[in-house]
């Protein structure tokens, strides 16, 4: 199985050889997608020690995109860890694996980390590989602080008619009036015209959703998408809660009138995490 991480070749795991340090790029907070193969097995956990949270920004991917890992760790009292050791493996569908972590640099911390916590819309960590066949990866991340394991499915295939991409944080800290985005990308490989309904989650207050339709728990999108483009969905949301808790956004679905052509098979998570200043 060939993976290229950050444009650089990947060392699989059970190899000797040294791997090279893999160039640092600033990703956003991203996504999460779907496709009727996949299953998402976990995608957070809670132990005594903390919370920790993984997400990808896409559940499907094209040969040779970059699939993009996201992850956000706190203590049992919710604050923000920077330092956690982290160890992610992934699985490709030839049992090829190979190993990202804090401490073989695969796995960094973000830049906007501040265990103070200061509000940032993006990850903690964040690392990524280059998948090159078509199939299921596996992913398993372990919290090696806390033996919090959390494991996920991706897929790659060429031919793709429906994609979305989220953009938002991993981490939210109580607050009345800070907002956060959070950013939809839809893609239809032929034209589209119909609803995207996002799932937002009860103690979660919207702030602003443009020309969308807010009811209860659930927004709505009249979408007109051309064949081949990408059409973005924003909104703005508020975490006035303190309860320390795991936020689950989406699934997110696509319609044309009462027919669904495609749902996300997993939400995005966020950790409801307290700032300490």
């Amino acid at each position: 199985m060939e993976m290229t991480i950050f444009g650089t070749d990947a060392v699989p795991v059970n190899q000797k050889k040294q791997a090279k340090k893999p160039l640092i790029v600033g990703i956003a907070a991203v996504a999460v997608v779907a496709v009727t193969f996949l299953i998402i097995l976990a995608s957070s956990k809670k132990t005594a020690e903390g919370f920790t949270v993984l997400n990808t920004n896409k559940s499907v991917y094209s040969p040779n995109e970059m699939a993009v890992i996201l992850i956000s760790t706190t203590d049992k009292e919710g604050k923000t860890l920077c330092h956690s050791n982290l160890e992610v493996m992934v699985t490709g569908p030839d049992k090829t694996n190979i190993g990202l972590s804090t401490e073989n640099e695969m796995l960094p911390t973000s830049t906007t980390c501040a265990e103070d916590g200061t509000v940032t819309n993006n990850p903690d960590y964040q690392s990524g590989f280059v998948p090159k066949l078509e199939g299921i990866y596996k992913i398993k991340l372990t919290n090696l602080d806390t033996n919090a394991v959390i494991e996920k499915k991706i897929g790659v295939k060429k031919d793709i008619d429906f994609n979305i991409e989220r953009q938002t944080t991993t981490r939210l800290n109580p607050s009345e009036t800070v907002r956060y985005h959070m950013v939809l990308k839809i893609f239809s490989k032929n034209n589209f015209k119909g609803q995207v309904v996002e799932t937002i989650p009860s103690s979660i207050k919207i702030a602003w959703v443009g020309e969308a339709k807010l009811e209860a728990e659930k927004i709505t999108w009249g979408v007109d998408i051309k064949a081949g483009e990408t059409k973005e969905l924003i909104y703005d949301y508020v975490n006035p809660t303190t309860e320390l808790k795991i936020y689950d956004f989406g699934p997110a679905s696509m319609s044309i009138g009462s027919r669904r052509v495609f749902a996300e098979t997993s939400s995005w998570q966020g950790i409801n995490a307290y700032a300490t200043k």
